[in-house]
């Protein structure tokens, strides 16, 4: 049986079978053509590991680019919450979230300051985003409360 005729494993080149190493070397060496594409399809392997390393590389980058500018646009949110500016605050928090969407303090920010314009049904939303991050958080669940004490009072009002 010869190993290279499987399905899993087969040669463009095929060696021939041959009692002699020394004839096997020797006929190694006479096919260029074989010689050539292994090292051909060696460099294209090479090339493709290089270009995966450094897209992962980059994604790394990428990533920890986000986690900074999220972090200054959640930064300017605040600031224009504490001055009373939260049109502008939830636009900043809203971007943060998009560059980091598993933080939960911009999250948590995101939806007190819906719930303080009367927002709701948004602030909601963004509660239960944060708890499906950490389902046992006391702070999200009592504002998550409250949200929906707000909603309820507002259908009574209706």
């Amino acid at each position: 049986m010869i190993p290279f005729g499987s399905k899993f494993y087969s040669l463009k080149h095929r060696p021939e079978i041959v009692s002699d190493v020394a004839c096997a070397l020797d006929g190694g060496i006479s096919q260029p053509d074989a010689l050539q594409e292994c090292r051909s399809t060696t460099i294209e392997f090479s090339k493709k590991v290089f270009a995966l390393l450094k897209r992962h590389k980059h994604a790394r980058t990428h990533t920890k680019q986000h986690e900074h500018l999220a972090k200054a646009t959640f930064f300017e949110g605040v600031k224009c919450f504490q001055q009373g500016i939260l049109g502008e605050a939830i636009s900043h928090f809203k971007v943060a979230a998009e560059y980091d969407p598993k933080n939960k303090v911009v999250l948590y920010n995101l939806a007190l300051t819906l719930a303080n314009i009367g927002n709701l049904t948004e602030a909601k939303k963004h509660a239960k985003e944060l708890l499906s991050l950490d389902a046992n958080d006391k702070v999200t669940l009592e504002l998550l409360s409250k949200i929906n004490q707000a909603l309820r009072n507002q259908k009574l009002d209706s």
